[in-house]
């Protein structure tokens, strides 16, 4: 009867090859990507996506509130976009500012809504969509894709993604809204909570808006280009920014908190620093999710067009 041995140290043989594969590109992953960041000026691409955003940032959010008041009364919209606002936004040092800000700026536009004019509505969209040409550029740079589609075939689109900008801003914020009215009925009926319930009611409270978080950043990688990268390559990206971007938002609160002192030095200007830090890390992890992607596609064609290497028989 043959011995298990050599059959058990082949298996352990193969299972090490397996791994120190995994392992080597893994590492050539982090090499290309490293390499890719210097090589596309990720930082100067961030710096004026950023850039950008701020300049779409008001109008987007005035698009926002006039879709949620054309089906609630003023006073009504004026309410529950306070809530809807401070369910989005996590009550950190970071996001209070940006949030007392924005609170304030949306409640004095839906009380004067009514002065939008169809011209005005036209101007808003228009405006929003051209946050969109900008991210076109950078993921162009960043996926090796050269210009092809029309500029007004373009501009169509960029109106039709604004739009679902608009309804996928409203989505996230009003699931992140229902979740917290949920926790707090939860406080006010007081009971005997499954540990188990109180556990998938905390993660969802804490993780509702990733969902949703995912399927902009597909969408964005997948539609923006004129040339659609392949479904793999839009959905590692978008894994892969709402993850870090989940991450580095817990991380950079942490990094706020221990600053405490930002808001005595700029005072009233506290609220834009803080906006525009987060917008401008926000690009940055966009942006590095587009070259985290394409550096796997790299790593995964040198690899099938590298020869196979060949293994001897053993003596």
């Amino acid at each position: 009867m043959p011995s298990p041995e050599p059959a058990r140290a082949g298996a352990l043989r193969r299972f090490l090859a397996r791994e120190v594969r995994a392992a080597a590109l893994v590492g050539r992953w982090i090499a290309r990507l490293w390499t890719r960041m210097w090589q596309d000026d990720l930082l100067f691409l961030a710096s004026g996506l950023a850039f950008n955003v701020l300049v779409c940032l008001l109008p987007v959010m005035l698009l926002s509130m006039y879709a949620l008041g054309a089906w609630l009364h003023t006073e009504e919209s004026v309410r529950l976009a306070g809530r809807v606002i401070a369910a989005a936004f996590p009550n950190q040092p970071f996001t209070d500012a940006i949030r007392d800000g924005l609170s304030a700026i949306l409640q004095e536009v839906m009380r004067h809504r009514r002065s939008l004019s169809f011209l005005s509505l036209g101007i808003l969209i228009a405006t929003s969509a051209s946050l969109f040409s900008s991210v076109r550029t950078a993921l162009h740079r960043v996926f090796g894709i050269r210009p092809s589609r029309h500029l007004l075939l373009s501009y169509l689109l960029d109106i039709a993604l604004a739009l679902a900008l608009t309804l996928l801003l409203l989505g996230s914020m009003t699931l992140a809204w229902l979740f917290r009215t949920l926790k707090r009925l939860q406080l006010l009926f007081p009971g005997e909570e499954h540990p188990l319930l109180g556990a998938w009611t905390r993660f969802l409270t804490e993780f509702a808006s990733m969902p949703i978080l995912f399927l902009l950043c597909y969408v964005l990688y997948r539609h923006v280009p004129d040339v659609r990268p392949s479904k793999r390559k839009a959905a590692f990206a978008a894994l892969a920014t709402s993850v870090i971007w989940e991450l580095s938002g817990r991380a950079f609160a942490l990094y706020l908190d221990s600053l405490t002192t930002y808001s005595r030095i700029y005072g009233a200007y506290a609220f834009v620093l803080v906006l525009m830090i987060w917008v401008f890390y926000s690009c940055f992890i966009f942006v590095l999710g587009a070259e985290a992607a394409q550096a796997a596609h790299d790593v995964r064609a040198d690899a099938r067009s590298s020869p196979p290497s060949v293994t001897r028989p053993p003596p």
